[in-house]
């Protein structure tokens, strides 16, 4: 949250202080690990502690993550340059935290990219420990594919009458509303999609698909994500994992770094003397970068389900000419970018299709108030835990002195708006192809072909979906939830 300051100093990714308070959700009193100080040293907790235990609500804004953390990273790749480790790094850079970056410096996306990119392929891989630096839009809208296709697949039998699904639906791509339901409201987890985040879609991409193509093992590729989140860092080590599936015990991410960290490590190694291309997942790299997607602050789940929903179940096209985008008065009595909704009405529909788009943690409570007491008039709602949503992520740069957090987040989301060139994830060959192959069956076609399964399948909900918990309080341990059909 920008409620937090970051302090990038020591051996871990920074000291986190608590400011501020008045859109937080403060740690439990029964955390095994409290945050408490000796000889004015931090205490470190780790992410297997955080996952083990029920005490916080948050997850990893207000403690000390010592595994992913700037020092581990650029360790590893000297240790990669030395011969000692024999790996090649990848470097995944989301459009959220590039923005940031690119406000910090006074750039547009483009240069940011190609700065970010001759930084870590020349700065510190000298040439030859960084195999390639990313762009996630491929990534970004296989995700969005995959929650389309499971929107679609629950409420499927609300469309045509018959049958029953918990509703709204909420997407599961913030770990740190995971967290919070999981600890605090756990009877809300049926409504979870389980579809899966930016950051975990490009970790399976990365390690299973753009891997092989390169000549590379999964196992030799250490992963490392630039996003605008601490939260992420958690998100990493909780991947899900197929018994089956030997890669599956991966993780798809092997280090994230917030976007503050990485302008600690240009502020501590020095700019990078020349850029350097970022380069697709799979197409050849084009020159200037064109940068295409979802230009919305958490990669435009509302905007992308709505506009599918309404085509796939109710026969309505090009919704996005038709709704109405207002604030979303059902949660607050005054208009705020935190909390808003998407209105359309289908003809032959009593009531219009409601989405919603709802950051921050005060916002959150009155939709799950709504919720239990049966008000909730939404569909779907794209929940992120930051107020601002991933763009006012706790990870971002901080604002310029004497610019409050709102106002600078509404900067990066025109900045993202006007760098960005809107494209449906339909629209993305290079993500229908990408889809395709990390989805591939083991078996062949008659023809030889090698045959994908379809998006929301069993077999990618196995390989790439989440799997949500109850966590106990008592016993502080995970228990796996038992009130939805996991995989």
């Amino acid at each position: 949250f920008f409620l937090m300051s970051a302090m990038q100093q020591g051996s871990v990714s920074g000291f986190l202080a608590l400011s501020d308070l008045n859109d937080y959700i403060e740690l439990g009193q029964n955390c095994l690990k409290p945050i408490e100080t000796k000889d004015d040293k931090p205490v470190v907790v780790s992410l297997e502690d955080c996952l083990s235990c029920s005490g916080c609500i948050t997850s990893a804004e207000s403690i000390l993550v010592s595994q992913q953390s700037q020092d581990e990273c650029t360790q590893t790749i000297q240790q990669i340059l030395q011969g000692k480790l024999q790996k090649r790094c990848v470097i995944s850079i989301t459009p959220q935290a590039a923005v940031s970056i690119a406000a910090a410096r006074n750039e547009t996306l483009a240069e940011t990219y190609r700065f970010l990119s001759g930084f870590f392929y020349h700065t510190l891989g000298e040439g030859r420990a960084v195999e390639a630096v990313l762009d996630c839009s491929t990534a970004q809208d296989v995700s969005l594919r995959e929650t389309i296709a499971e929107c679609c697949e629950r409420l499927r039998p609300l469309s045509a009458g018959a049958g029953k699904a918990p509703t709204p639906l909420l997407t599961g791509i913030c770990p740190g509303v995971i967290c919070y339901l999981e600890k605090v409201h756990p009877q809300l987890i049926p409504h979870i999609l389980t579809a899966p985040s930016l950051q975990a879609t490009q970790g399976a991409l990365v390690k299973r698909v753009w891997a092989p193509q390169h000549g590379l093992r999964p196992e030799d590729v250490y992963h490392v994500c630039i996003a605008p989140c601490y939260d992420r860092k958690l998100e990493a080590v909780r991947f899900p994992q197929n018994d089956e599936d030997p890669i599956s015990k991966l993780h798809p991410v092997d280090c994230v770094l917030a976007a503050c960290e990485v302008a600690a490590l240009v502020s501590k190694h020095g700019a990078p003397a020349t850029p350097h291309n970022v380069v697709p997942l799979l197409d050849e790299p084009s020159t200037p970068l064109t940068i295409r997607g979802m230009p919305h602050s958490s990669g435009g789940y509302a905007h992308a389900v709505m506009r599918s929903v309404a085509r796939e179940l109710f026969g309505v096209e090009d919704a996005e000419l038709h709704w109405e985008e207002r604030p979303a008065m059902h949660l607050t009595r005054r208009e705020s970018a935190d909390a808003r909704e998407l209105v359309l009405s289908v003809p032959g529909q009593e009531k219009p299709l409601i989405a919603a788009m709802v950051s921050g943690f005060r916002n959150i409570q009155n939709l799950i108030r709504r919720i239990k007491t049966k008000k909730c008039p939404y569909f779907f709602v794209e929940v992120m835990a930051c107020p601002g949503a991933c763009l006012g992520g706790g990870g971002q740069c901080h604002p310029p002195r004497g610019t409050p957090a709102r106002v600078f987040v509404e900067a990066l989301r025109e900045t993202l708006s006007r760098d960005v060139e809107l494209r449906w994830p339909e629209d993305n060959a290079e993500a229908d192809r990408a889809h395709r192959m990390l989805l591939a069956a083991s078996e062949q076609g008659e023809e030889g072909a090698v045959e994908s399964h379809p998006p929301a399948s069993t077999y990618a909900k196995q390989l790439i979906h989440n799997k949500y918990y109850v966590r106990s309080s008592e016993d502080n341990s995970l228990q796996p939830s038992v009130m939805i059909p996991q995989w």
